[in-house]
C-alpha cells in the first residue's frame, strides 16, 4: 500500500487556468491536467491506493471557496483526502477549523510563501492555537520556493519557533523539512515533533540519496511521510527514489503508508 501526503486538483472549471499560472510561475510542466479525474489515472498508473489533496488559499477571499471544494473531493471521491486552507488574515480561524473538523476534513494546508507571511508571524498564531485544539496536522511549505525564490517563509528557525509555541501541534514540514536547506534540517530540526514528507524528493529537484539517508536516520521514522507533490512530480519518481534508499524495508513501509494511516487516524 502507498499513501501519498502531498498532492494538488483544482475545480474542473478551474485547472487548465491554475496549472498554466503555476507552470508558469514555476517553469516545471504539469505531469496530469490538475483535475481530480486525472490524479486518479495517475494513481492507478503509479500504485498509489490513497491521495491526500492539498488545497491551498492564496488569498482570505478563497478560503470559503477552497474550503467548499475540499468538502466535494471528500463527498466524491473515496480514494482523495481532501485538506482544507486558511490565510493569516482569515477571521475566527478557530469557527473555519472547527467546522472543517465537524465536517469531516482531515487536515489543513498553508503556503506561507503564496500568502507572503513569514510562517512564525504572529498572524499564523491562532491558526496554529486552533488546528492544535482540533488535533488537525498541517502541512506547510518549508524551505525555497519557486514563488519566492529570494526569500524563505518558512525557515528552519521560524519552524522551530512555530513548535516552540505549540509543542503539540501536529506539524508537517513539506519537502523533507525544509527545502534545499538540508544542513538546516539535519542540524536543526531533525528529532524534533515535527513530520517531514518526501514531495519532490528525487535527483532531479536536487535531492541526493546520502542527504535523504542522513534525515531519515537522525529523524523519528514515525514522522516520516510519503509525498511526490502531483502533478509537478510524478509518484512513481519519488518512489524509485526511496526504494534506492540505504534504509530498512520496515521504515520504507512507514514512509510509504503506515505513518499517514495514523496522522489520518484511518483504520489499521
Amino acid at each position: 500500500m502507498v499513501i501519498d501526503f502531498h498532492t494538488h486538483i483544482f475545480p474542473d472549471k478551474l485547472a487548465e487556468k491554475a496549472i498554466a499560472k503555476l507552470s508558469a510561475i514555476g517553469g516545471i510542466p504539469a505531469l496530469s491536467d490538475g483535475k481530480a479525474d486525472g490524479l486518479l489515472k495517475c494513481m492507478q498508473e503509479d500504485g498509489i491506493d490513497i491521495s491526500v489533496v492539498l488545497n491551498v488559499a492564496t488569498n482570505v477571499e478563497q478560503v470559503e471557496n477552497v474550503n467548499r471544494f475540499a468538502a466535494f473531493i471528500k463527498e466524491h471521491y473515496p480514494n482523495l483526502i481532501p485538506f482544507g486552507s486558511l490565510h493569516p488574515q482569515s477571521e475566527n480561524p478557530r469557527k473555519i477549523v472547527k467546522a472543517l473538523k465537524d465536517g469531516g476534513i482531515k487536515g489543513i494546508k498553508l503556503h506561507p510563501d503564496y500568502v507572503e507571511t513569514q510562517v512564525d508571524d504572529e498572524r499564523f498564531a491562532p491558526v496554529f492555537a486552533a488546528a492544535d485544539e482540533f488535533d488537525m496536522p498541517v502541512v506547510i511549505h518549508a524551505g525555497w520556493d519557486f514563488k519566492s525564490p529570494d526569500h524563505v517563509h518558512a525557515s528552519a528557525d521560524a519552524i522551530l519557533k512555530v513548535i516552540g509555541r505549540f509543542p503539540n501541534l501536529k506539524l508537517v514540514c513539506a519537502h523533507f523539512g525544509c527545502n534545499r536547506f538540508w544542513d538546516d534540517v539535519v542540524k536543526k530540526l531533525c528529532g524534533k515533533n515535527l513530520y517531514f514528507d518526501t514531495a519532490i524528493a528525487c535527483e532531479r529537484f536536487g535531492m541526493k540519496r546520502e542527504t535523504a539517508e542522513t534525515i531519515i536516520k537522525n529523524h523519528d521514522d514515525e514522522k516520516i511521510l510519503f509525498g511526490s507533490d502531483m502533478p509537478w512530480c510524478r509518484a512513481q519518481e519519488v518512489l524509485r527514489f526511496i526504494d534506492s534508499l540505504d534504509i530498512p524495508g520496515e521504515q520504507k513501509e512507514k514512509i510509504y503508508y503506515k505513518n499517514a494511516k495514523k496522522l489520518l487516524g484511518l483504520p489499521a
